[in-house]
């Protein structure tokens, strides 16, 4: 934004009652407090990356940014949260190639003015159109075709989405960006009074794999992610719920999450693993119910551990699949583990050897 801008918003906020910034965008005395603190969140997981924290994070604030232009407030939003963070990346960090996403349903119409003449920003936003703020049309291009709008009609469902979605990947593998932002507005739901996108919540956890996937070779799996829309509380916990899900199955730094969970985990390997590594992998002294994060990739062999525990010394199994995800269905006991949702002859028990591992959780591998 420009000085002037930040400027005039500092002084806008009315010391009691309220005040508005446009129609819709209406400050109160706390209001000055949460743009602060969610502009702050951005930029605390910015540099908690990059000082290796964590390998990726959600802020989940309010009041949303991504209508924000330059110098104007509108649609709820003050500050254009996600322009901040991709300019700090760029000033501080010095990198050239970012990308956001935008999978909120209304266009983020800031964040295309802030960077369409911005070569180091590729952005792109799925959304319904037309439809409010009225931008996005696919001709909206930027000046370095750095802006990727899939307009969609009102009433696309969960597949109709996910195949436009098809784009988005492909223009993310073509730019090759080096950190990942979500611009995650959750308002496509089926449920959301403010628009007529019919998504399921499960959907936006297959967002952010699909994203993290077609990207992680590129920026190492780096992901910033901040809330803009949502606006059924049910429907917006639950899709949330789903997008940090995901990207917890991407959070590198297993030492970490041993160190959190406070338990060793096991690796249980079928008998008849083929010479690719496919088989069944299960873990131990997970509680029933437990969710099991998709791995696939490089394949624990008895060799490589059968004289360490140390992870250093094993080969960790940190790619994921496409496939679906998997819950622990009964106790886990040394050697054997239930998956359910898996077709097998018989039943879904499988034994063989115990490996410890340092990894956060593991999967039935195809």
């Amino acid at each position: 934004h420009s000085s002037n801008y930040v400027s005039g918003v500092k002084k806008s906020f009315p010391e009691h009652g309220l005040s508005f910034l446009d129609g819709d965008t209406i400050i109160s005395p706390g209001s000055k407090q949460a743009t602060l603190d969610a502009v702050g969140s951005i930029i605390s997981a910015i540099d908690s990356i990059e000082n290796k924290k964590f390998n990726n994070a959600f802020c989940a604030v309010r009041p949303p940014g991504h209508h924000a232009e330059k110098n104007k407030a509108m649609g709820f939003c003050i500050y254009n949260n996600i322009a901040v963070g991709a300019k700090y990346l760029i000033n501080k960090y010095e990198y050239s190639k970012i990308a956001i996403i935008d999978f909120d349903v209304h266009h983020g119409n800031g964040t295309q003015d802030i960077f369409y003449e911005n070569e180091k920003v590729l952005y792109i936003s799925t959304h319904q159109y037309p439809y409010y703020p009225g931008t996005g049309s696919e001709n909206e291009k930027g000046k370095y075709n750095n802006i990727l709008n899939i307009p969609l009609p009102a009433g696309t469902n969960s597949e109709e989405y996910l195949n436009a979605y098809n784009f988005v990947i492909k223009k993310l593998i073509e730019f090759k960006p080096q950190f990942m932002m979500f611009s995650a507005g959750f308002d496509a739901h089926k449920n959301d009074p403010l628009a007529q996108l019919h998504l399921n919540s499960q959907d936006f956890y297959e967002i952010t794999k699909r994203t993290i996937l077609s990207t992680q070779q590129f920026s190492k799996g780096k992901v910033v992610s901040i809330l803009e829309g949502g606006y059924d509380l049910n429907a917006l916990a639950e899709s949330a719920n789903e997008h940090v899900n995901a990207l917890l199955e991407f959070n590198w730094n297993k030492k970490i999450f041993i160190k959190e969970m406070h338990m060793k985990l096991y690796i249980i390997k079928k008998s008849n693993i083929d010479r690719k590594g496919n088989g069944l992998y299960a873990i131990k002294n997970i509680k029933a119910g437990t969710r099991i994060i998709d791995y696939v990739g490089n394949i624990i062999t008895k060799k490589q551990t059968e004289n360490s525990d140390k992870f250093d010394n094993a080969k960790p199994i940190y790619l994921f699949n496409l496939n679906s995800r998997y819950d622990l269905d009964g106790d886990v006991s040394w050697n054997t583990a239930r998956l359910i949702n898996h077709s097998c002859s018989n039943n879904c028990e499988y034994e063989g050897k115990g490996l410890k591992l340092w990894i956060s959780s593991t999967k039935d591998i195809k």
